[in-house]
Order: C-alpha cells, then structure tokens, then sequence
C-alpha cells in the first residue's frame, strides 16, 4: 500500500478535552478506589454492632 492511498487515523476524542477527561477518569477512579476499601469495614463494623 502506498502512503498517499492510505487514509488518516483521527482519534475518537478531541486532544482538547484530555485534560478534562483525565480529572474526570481520576476522580472516577479514586471514587471506586475508596468505596473498595471502606465498604468492607464499614459492613464490618455494622455486623459487630448487630451482633452485640
């Protein structure tokens, strides 16, 4: 294939919004992170309470 017949690759997101989109993922990321590890002991705690 010659390189004037090929078509050129566009990305599906618009560099202008990568840092947006880096904050939003960030933030969406650290959300989960956090509920990961603070829904196991805070479940842990209410079925201590429970069982008192």
């Amino acid at each position: 294939m010659e390189l004037e017949a090929m078509t050129r690759y566009t990305s599906p997101v618009n560099p202008a919004v990568f840092p947006h989109l880096t904050v939003v993922l960030l933030a969406i990321g650290m959300f989960f992170t956090a509920w990961f590890f603070v829904y196991p002991s805070g479940l842990a705690i209410i079925c201590i309470r429970n069982s008192l």
